[in-house]
């Protein structure tokens, strides 16, 4: 039996130059609603690779984190968490 996975487009944004290509898509477009839509998944993207460089682990194991089947290593959510709770602190007055 096969296992369908919702599909991510945040996934896929690697750098800025996917950032910039996808965006100019979604402006040809013409649809505002669409735009924003991925403007999220950009936003997200950038996130998710900032946090992987800031953790040292691959954005991969970042988005198994938050899939409902998600079994990360003790290893992985501690670097997750570092890499994380230092903005948090930061943003709390810490």
């Amino acid at each position: 039996m096969e296992r369908l996975t919702r599909w991510d487009s945040a996934e896929f944004l690697e750098d800025e130059e996917d950032i910039a290509g996808y965006l100019q898509l979604a402006v040809e477009r013409g649809d505002n609603a669409h735009f924003v839509f991925c403007l999220s998944n950009a936003i997200r993207a950038r996130a998710i690779n900032q946090l992987a460089k800031e953790a040292g682990v691959a954005r991969e194991k970042i988005y198994e984190l938050f899939s409902p089947d998600a079994k990360p290593s003790k290893a992985t959510i501690a670097k997750v968490t570092k890499a994380v709770s230092a903005p948090l602190a930061a943003v709390a007055g810490g």
